[in-house]
């Protein structure tokens, strides 16, 4: 059984897609869905990349806008990514948008 597992494992790791997810593709720890290890290879979190966040609000209201920066730098950026979904369970539970700042940046799905 192991050596089965093993052998799953390094085939699965030769079919790792490292140029993003494919139009319309997902991948979040939200419950019932996909993660990034569903489509990369490798160690989570090891390299030198960086996801950074601005302008964190510092409590919580319904119904308030607020602009979040975030900022994905590293030695490859190609291969680093950021995803967020704003959800309750398994329901929507806001909505997410790039203003005319965005650069480099893509919005897939309905969030």
């Amino acid at each position: 059984m192991k050596k089965k597992l093993l052998s799953l494992l390094i085939i699965s790791g030769l079919f790792a897609n490292s140029g993003g997810p494919q139009q319309g593709g997902y991948a979040h720890n939200a419950p019932n869905m996909n993660n990034c290890i569903q489509c990369h290879s490798g160690s989570v979190n090891s390299g030198n990349g960086s996801v950074t966040f601005t302008n964190l609000p510092q409590s919580y209201t319904p119904g308030e806008i607020y602009s979040i920066g975030v900022e994905v730098s590293g030695e490859h950026e190609r291969g680093y990514g950021f995803q967020a979904i704003a959800q309750s369970g398994n329901n929507i539970a806001g909505e997410i948008s790039l203003n005319s700042n965005s650069s480099n940046a893509e919005m897939n799905g309905n969030y």
